[in-house]
């Protein structure tokens, strides 16, 4: 039986002998859609492509200009000729967004990017349920092509409003209840999210594809937030970069926009969209939106402001603070030619270009601005405050700081990163530091999951995933020494987690004991020393390992099975390797023009034998892609490096061995050979994704006729 690797992708089932047979196997390549999710992906990435180009040749970078020209032709104000010229090409890049936005493939690739996203399975209020099907993933793909073509005769669904903290560690003391007596009344330490339907969200990535492009070609040149290829690292590392160079930066001015997403304004959104129609773009923000467990109160208007959990929202957000830098530019410029900008004012700087007056760096609704002179600094804060003005928005006072950087120990922070200055016999370098509330955050996050009532091996398991994602965020930072802190304090605080499990299991154990010789349990005296813990710790969850001809503690688990051993091992901070060389490039590069430059700054702050095989899935495929599925991959989180044959059967973490597959593939592989699916176990051995020694297969498919 042959078929196409399209049926080993993440949204699909690979059982072929299914128990149920009533159950259909989703799998979009063998349907009416006559396109497979690989060629849809390819063809998307080809009209993206396509439409980049046409929109560099037709239209101005200026987004600013580009509003003013709508705002004055839907006024029917009289135009230039530059600015009819201007309209007229805008008539054309709209025609060519729709085409990329109704095609085929962009709405196969909509509904996918829903169904297998992580918060997939809020429904939201309306009572609609994924496809699990076939059938019913062509009924949405045809859905979407019908609401296309007939914007007037969409109906949304109001918005699933919930409120969450903030922050992880604050505690809430009025929290939404199902009480209808009760009032809610909103907290500063809670935050709005509303969650559309299943439906919505699907049209709304459908148009995302083509909406991204125009975002992408808009954007300012030092935005690194929700665009793809970019990364908060390369955030910190362009301004660390900017601190060090001959720019000589002496204040910071760290700016932050109070409730950046609820209040927006609808007007300018209406006006200022591109791509997307009208009729549409109203109805998403006109929606309104239901409170969990307050149906009583029914449907809430929205005025203002866009839904936190809409897939389209974080750009339209982009696309409204987009301009920024080129708003501030005119005006310094028009306050030189007046005069009342000069040398002393602007720090001793020369005043060829405003450019070199400030240097701009924004993520999302946090911005820095890197200035040589507090003048400057109060002046652009100003001009600020009447960009935001006109799009609804206000600065939030509480959190907007002026940093004098002029001191031997400047700090201030960015992205959750901290830059620190220090200075040595008058030579002073910046250093990017995790700041210590980030540092406590994680040691209160570990202290609560020693404290929960879990086994051994999911501690091992929750203590790896919290350490590892901390830590690959501040691998580029200068952060060994407070690795090497957090390392004692994990391990000590590990070992009394240990101590309370066996003690409380030793125990339980002991109470059973005494119950069936009818002896009363006497903590005093049965009681269990300190020193019999500490011997089963050793014999039991400690060994030494070898590393770089040192000897580190490392506590392990071994459950012997019939096939295999499970080995679980605690992550040693002290042993990450950290990465001080981040590459940087030319900012203005453009995702889906220089897509290759943007992949190779964030596979090169990668190290050894990761490095190798990234450059060899870019050789082989021109992009970063899963080689089980195929598909391009933008985010390296949602990678994984695959052993082929694995460690249990002896496999080592070689460049041969290894290869790079998207996390639902990586668990389709190994579930394929834990549930003994001798179908797919060839179909991968084929594909060169897995190798299963000859002993070891015979045991496994031992009850199988074919052998």
């Amino acid at each position: 039986m042959q078929r196409s690797r399209m049926g080993h992708h993440k949204s699909c089932h690979f059982n072929i002998n299914t128990k149920k047979k009533n159950k259909e196997n989703f799998e979009p390549e063998f349907t009416e859609l006559k396109l497979s999710l690989r060629e849809s992906y390819a063809e998307l990435n080809k009209h993206q492509r396509d439409v980049a180009v046409a929109i560099t040749k037709l239209l101005p970078k200026d987004i600013n200009l580009i509003n003013d020209i709508q705002w004055k032709h839907s006024k029917l104000c009289p135009l230039n000729t530059d600015e009819r010229l201007i309209c007229n090409n805008l008539l054309e890049v709209n025609k060519l967004l729709t085409k990329l936005a109704e095609s085929k493939a962009s709405r196969i690739v909509a509904v996918h990017r829903t169904i297998t996203n992580k918060g997939s399975k809020s429904p939201g209020i309306s009572n609609d349920s994924l496809p699990t099907t076939n059938k019913q993933y062509v009924i949405l793909v045809n859905w979407l092509r019908y609401n296309m073509r007939h914007p007037n005769r969409y109906q949304t669904s109001p918005l699933d409003r919930v409120y969450i903290p903030k922050k992880k560690d604050v505690k809430i003391k009025h929290y939404p209840s199902k009480l209808s007596n009760d009032v809610f009344k909103e907290d500063k330490n809670l935050r709005p999210i509303s969650i559309p339907s299943i439906k919505d969200r699907c049209l709304q990535a459908a148009y995302l594809n083509a909406y991204q492009v125009v975002s992408e070609y808009f954007a300012d040149p030092h935005s690194y937030a929700f665009r793809p290829g970019r990364s908060p690292a390369w955030a910190a590392h362009s301004i660390a970069a900017m601190l060090r160079g001959p720019f000589q930066a002496t204040w910071a001015l760290e700016i932050d926009i109070s409730k950046c997403f609820d209040n927006i304004c609808h007007d300018f959104i209406s006006k200022t969209s591109i791509g997307i129609p009208k009729e549409i773009l109203n109805k998403w923000l006109k929606q309104g939106y239901i409170l969990r467990n307050h149906d009583y109160l029914g449907k809430q208007p929205t005025e203002k402001g866009i839904p936190q959990g809409g897939v389209i929202s974080p750009s339209i957000c982009n696309m409204t603070l987009d301009g920024l830098t080129l708003v501030i530019e005119k005006e310094l410029k028009k306050l030189r030619a007046v005069g009342r900008i000069n040398k002393s004012n602007a720090g001793y700087v020369r005043l060829t270009s405003t450019s070199k007056l400030f240097k701009l760096f924004r993520f999302a609704d946090d911005i820095v601005v890197l200035t040589r002179s507090r003048y400057i600094a109060l002046l652009v804060q100003e001009i600020i405050k009447n960009f935001l003005d006109t799009r609804g928005l206000q600065l939030s006072l509480e959190k907007t700081k002026l940093t004098d950087l002029s001191g031997g120990r400047a700090y201030f922070k960015f992205v959750g990163y901290g830059f620190l200055k220090r200075t040595y016999w008058h030579n002073s370098k910046w250093y990017i530091v995790p700041p210590p509330e980030n540092i406590k955050s994680i040691k209160n996050k570990l202290r609560l999951i020693s404290r929960n009532k879990s086994s051994i091996a999911e501690l091992f398991y929750k203590y790896n995933v919290s350490l590892q994602s901390w830590i690959n965020y501040y691998m580029t930072t200068n952060c060994s020494k407070h690795l090497n802190d957090l390392n004692s304090w994990v391990f000590i605080n590990f070992y009394f987690a240990l101590e309370r499990r066996i003690r409380k299991a030793k125990q339980q154990f002991f109470i059973k004991h005494l119950e069936k010789s009818k002896i009363k349990y006497n903590k005093k005296r049965h009681h269990f020393s300190r020193r019999v813990i500490y011997k089963i710790i050793n014999s039991k969850y400690r060994t030494y390992i070898p590393y770089r001809n040192s000897k580190i503690k490392w506590y392990v688990i071994k459950n012997h099975t019939k096939f295999r051993n499970s080995v679980y091992i605690l992550y040693c901070p002290k042993v990450t390797r950290l990465i001080r060389n981040f590459p940087l490039t030319a900012c203005n590069l453009n995702y889906f023009l220089d897509d290759v430059k943007i992949f190779d700054i964030n596979i090169n702050y990668s190290y050894g034998v990761r490095h190798r095989v990234y450059k060899k899935n870019l050789k082989k495929y021109g992009k970063l892609s899963c080689e089980g599925c195929r598909n391009t991959v933008l985010n390296k989180a949602s990678l994984v490096l695959h052993h082929v044959l694995p460690v249990s059967y002896g496999g080592k973490s070689t460049d041969t061995n290894l290869k790079i597959v998207c996390t639902e593939c990586h668990k389709l592989i190994h579930t394929s050979v834990a549930s003994r699916d001798l179908d797919n176990c060839l179909l991968y051995i084929n594909e060169k994704l897995l190798k299963i020694p000859d002993n070891v297969f015979k045991m496994l498919f031992s009850n199988v006729n074919c052998l």
